[in-house]
């Protein structure tokens, strides 16, 4: 099996393709469901209800209370970014809320996607618990992911000028795979938005590891690679741009509060 595949005979637009059309057919969609997610499930399946309004603890931990793969991790991003509780629960966090407010105009340019109202302060707050988690827990490699990914399912993650490999849009969603570190390694994604981005460009991402991703080509070869479910994609540089924006952040939030609580396994 090779571990970097270009999938074009059959490419994985057409694969895609195939499985998005027959989403109509529910008898067809049936007879070929695999113990993974698939991609009429992402498409479709609505965010089921969270039990309470999510808190800064749950938007860094491992929280897999919606499922390990891209559709419970998509799921868990859908119930994170229309809350602002998070932003406002405590003295720290509402700081963070109040430092940021007079720069939430370049925050929505920063983070503008489409079909979507999220606080774009979302995203970032996703993206500094990445940082503490890897400062406190150490950085992920694409070998620790392919030996073990469910280890680090639901971990809050980004990367940084990122190439895409291939990207299919289907309405509001987008299907595809970037590159974990530069000209290797490369990550199944899946997002709940469109993006005005095309293969060969380099973005930043912000999300959720979710596991391994398997697929069937109709010539019968099963791929799988490891899954980022995403959140936010923007044009690189971005991601650095909203730290310079939220630099007071890093003296608000205690370095060991994700830390010393119990992680959600």
């Amino acid at each position: 099996m090779r571990r970097d595949f270009a999938l074009r005979e059959p490419t994985l637009a057409v694969v895609l393709v195939a499985v998005l059309l027959g989403c109509q057919k529910p008898k067809e969609v049936a007879t070929s469901v695999t113990p993974d997610p698939s991609i009429a499930e992402i498409v479709s399946a609505p965010p089921e209800p969270q039990r309470h309004e999510p808190t800064w603890f749950d938007i860094g931990s491992n929280d897999r209370a919606l499922g390990s793969d891209i559709k419970g991790q998509l799921d868990r991003i859908d119930s994170i970014l229309p809350s602002k509780l998070f932003l406002t629960a405590n003295a720290a966090t509402t700081s963070l809320f109040a430092e940021s407010e007079s720069q939430l105009p370049r925050l929505r340019e920063l983070a503008a996607d489409s079909g979507r109202a999220a606080d774009p302060r979302v995203y970032m707050v996703i993206a500094v618990t990445a940082s503490q988690r890897a400062r406190n827990d150490g950085t992920i490699l694409y070998k620790m992911l392919t030996k073990n990914a469910d280890r680090d399912a639901g971990r809050p993650w980004f990367i940084m000028g990122a190439k895409i490999i291939e990207l299919h849009e289907e309405g509001s969603m987008t299907l595809g795979r970037i590159e974990m570190d530069p000209g290797t390694n490369p990550l199944f994604i899946g997002a709940r938005f469109a993006t005005p981005f095309v293969e060969g460009d380099r973005v930043d991402v912000v999300g959720y590891l979710a596991g391994n991703y398997t697929y069937e080509t109709k010539i019968g070869s099963k791929f799988t690679i490891p899954a980022f479910a995403v959140a936010g994609m923007f044009k690189t540089g971005t991601i650095k741009a909203m730290n310079r924006i939220v630099k007071v952040w890093v003296k608000d939030v205690v370095p060991d509060q994700l830390r010393d609580m119990p992680r959600k396994f």
